[in-house]
């Protein structure tokens, strides 16, 4: 493998998703697509991503500590998904995106203060501490970092 490039993940509103991403966690916004992919881009999607009949729209924010890999979010208008919230993170294919902080304690009462959902109780291993959060489609996002 050359590099790591981006994880794409599936939500179901992209602006809502995009602020809490850009504004919350902070991961620097790079574009977003100005519309849904059509015609021939829509065709392609579809051959490409092997299912049928896809129209989606997407955007992209930097993965923090990398110098160019992405956070790609995609909303699907077409086929419409078929789930109204994400997995457990105990199922098969269930993945999770997680960031680590120089001061845990100060981002874990940031994320509170911003109203972010912590349904879990935080970690401690050595020096370091972790604790699973949820975006706003319920997909965990694990936030790691020094204990000071």
């Amino acid at each position: 493998m050359k590099r790591f490039v981006h994880v794409g993940v599936t939500v179901s509103d992209l602006e809502r998703s995009v602020a809490f991403y850009r504004d919350v966690l902070q991961f620097p916004f790079v574009k977003i697509s100005p519309g849904y992919s059509e015609g021939k881009a829509a065709e392609e999607n579809s051959k490409g991503i092997g299912v049928e009949n896809v129209v989606l729209r997407s955007a992209n924010l930097k993965l923090p500590g990398f110098d160019d890999a992405i956070l790609e979010l995609l909303h699907y208008k077409s086929p419409a998904s078929e789930r109204e919230t994400a997995v457990k993170p105990n199922t098969v294919g269930s993945m999770h995106i997680a960031y680590f902080v120089e001061d845990f304690m100060a981002e874990f009462d940031r994320l509170k203060e911003a109203g972010v959902s912590i349904p879990s109780i935080p970690q401690r291993d050595g020096d370091e501490m972790w604790v699973y959060f949820r975006d706003p489609d319920d997909i965990p996002v694990e936030l790691m970092g020094k204990v000071k």
